[in-house]
């Protein structure tokens, strides 16, 4: 009984063959100005007056037959079930018929378009999302195609794994560097200290050790007891004294200049594994770098795969929503349906002669 709806049903009848409608049912507010008119004498200054002769099609005649068509309609719910009754009164039995028809029809066409506006409203939403979401998706998938080619990125899983069988490799070698130079730390430092002193060099037990210093050394030590022998029996300027001074000094050299030999060697080795730790060293700072370079970029990478993801996902469902909406705009289901449609009625429903009478 919506005045929207009442228009509705006012815009559905004929009225062209119900001319007098108007003038059997005058509208509520004529009524109130009548009321008013008898309760009030002095009001008939105001004017009021009936419903007098409007132009039909007018705003004003279309007002006052929505007001006399809310009048005469009246609704009866069916207790118990989802059913109504409309009542149209009309001293017309054909425009009583066509009232009630125009305002179920009315109902019934409204609720179809209310579905389609709603429909209309969500696909056109829907339609501007998707074409935001879309802009997004595509920017979102140029950044990550744009990320990959820029830092060369081809499969960071597997660049990481021959990184890690690297760095695992190398510091393998790098423990083997500073364990040597370890073992070699404190006779680099005897080495070190003894400077070119011969006898010093002698005190660095791992310089004695080597097999070449050991057999000179022995030589050296047996011309040294030969002359201690020979020295007691010949004098100095014996012939067999001075070829055992000879033999000693040449012993003396052959060792002196073996132990330097093997006192150069450890300081070679010892050299060489200092060199090997720093560059293993760096190496294997580089290579965690490298690592963490590729975390950093596999990191921004799961950022913008996310991203991506995300808004793929997003644009999918509005996508989906959007296609489910323009499918159900093609068809909505009946929410009424007229059961039995109003008749000619066969007499008068008032006044109720008979029971007037009695």
């Amino acid at each position: 009984r919506s005045r929207d709806m009442i228009g509705r049903a006012v815009d559905r009848v004929d009225w062209s063959q119900h001319p007098d409608f108007l003038a059997s049912n005058p509208s509520l507010l004529s009524k109130a100005r009548a009321w008013l008119a008898s309760v009030f004498p002095a009001v008939d200054s105001l004017q009021l007056r009936e419903v007098t002769a409007l132009e039909p099609g007018s705003t004003e005649h279309r007002e006052q037959l929505i007001n006399a068509f809310m009048a005469s309609v009246k609704i009866v719910p069916v207790v118990s079930t989802q059913l109504v009754q409309v009542h149209f009164l009309s001293a017309s039995r054909e425009l009583a018929k066509e009232g009630a028809n125009a305002l179920s029809e009315a109902y019934i066409d409204s609720g179809f378009e209310a579905q389609f506006a709603a429909t209309k409203r969500a696909t056109e939403w829907l339609n501007s999302r998707l074409v935001g979401v879309k802009s997004n998706l595509e920017s979102s998938e140029k950044e990550l195609q744009r990320y990959r080619e820029t830092q060369d990125i081809v499969n960071i899983g597997g660049g990481r794994t021959v990184l890690e069988t690297e760095l695992a490799d190398n510091m393998q070698r790098l423990r083997d560097a500073e364990r040597q130079k370890t073992l070699l730390q404190n006779t680099y430092a005897g080495i070190r200290e003894a400077g070119s002193s011969d006898y010093k060099l002698q005190q660095v037990p791992s310089l004695l050790q080597d097999e070449l210093v050991r057999r000179t050394k022995e030589v050296f030590l047996a011309a040294q007891n030969e002359v201690s022998e020979m020295s007691t029996r010949y004098g100095p300027k014996h012939p067999t004294m001075i070829k055992a001074r000879a033999k000693l000094a040449e012993a003396a050299s052959a060792f002196y200049s073996q132990l330097r030999r093997a006192a150069d060697n450890i300081k070679g080795q010892f050299e060489i594994a200092s060199r090997n730790v720093d560059s293993l060293t760096r190496v294997v700072d580089e290579t965690r770098r490298q690592i963490r370079e590729l975390d950093r970029q596999d990191y921004k990478l799961q950022i913008l795969r996310r991203e991506t993801d995300t808004n793929s996902q997003l644009y999918n469902t509005i996508l989906k929503r959007f296609k489910e909406a323009d499918v159900a705009g093609d068809f909505q289901p009946m929410k009424a349906r007229i059961i039995d449609p109003a008749v000619l009625p066969k007499k008068p429903f008032s006044p109720n002669k008979r029971k007037s009478l009695t």
